[in-house]
């Protein structure tokens, strides 16, 4: 018995080593740069300080972005107008995102590249959180 539940323990061990592993090739594979320095005609910093960093972002009719990431944790994300994009995200997969002016909503951090489906500028503001050093 303590046999098998040491075989046990040691395979998830290995299992948890190799599923980390592929998790960070994949990060690396999928990680893009920052917003600000990957589409700087479509995002402005506003404000930043230690604790935010506040970020406006404005796209043309029917403008699509490169690829781009937002840090962790994420941010509130405030639209200035009615947002209807479609995200594609590293591994090709997409989703449409449909929002109207003046809703707010929490934006996990991640990595995609937008487009703008309206015939209209879509604009917002991004209120990225900074992890405090403890």
């Amino acid at each position: 018995m303590r046999l098998r539940a040491a075989t046990l323990l040691c395979l998830g061990f290995f299992l948890g080593v190799a599923a980390a592993s592929a998790r960070a090739e994949y990060l690396q594979r999928t990680t893009a740069p920052d917003a600000l320095a990957a589409a700087p005609d479509h995002y402005k910093l506003e404000f930043e300080n230690e604790f935010v960093r506040v970020i406006r972002g404005k796209f043309g009719p029917h403008t699509q972005e490169v690829m781009h990431s937002h840090p962790e944790p994420g941010g509130v994300l405030v639209n200035l107008t009615d947002q209807n994009v479609r995200q594609t995200l590293p591994d090709g997969s997409t989703r449409e995102i449909h929002y109207k002016v003046g809703e707010t909503h929490w934006s996990p951090a991640g990595t995609h590249r937008g487009e703008n489906l309206d015939d209209r500028i879509m604009e917002f503001v991004r209120i990225e959180v900074k992890r405090l050093a403890r």
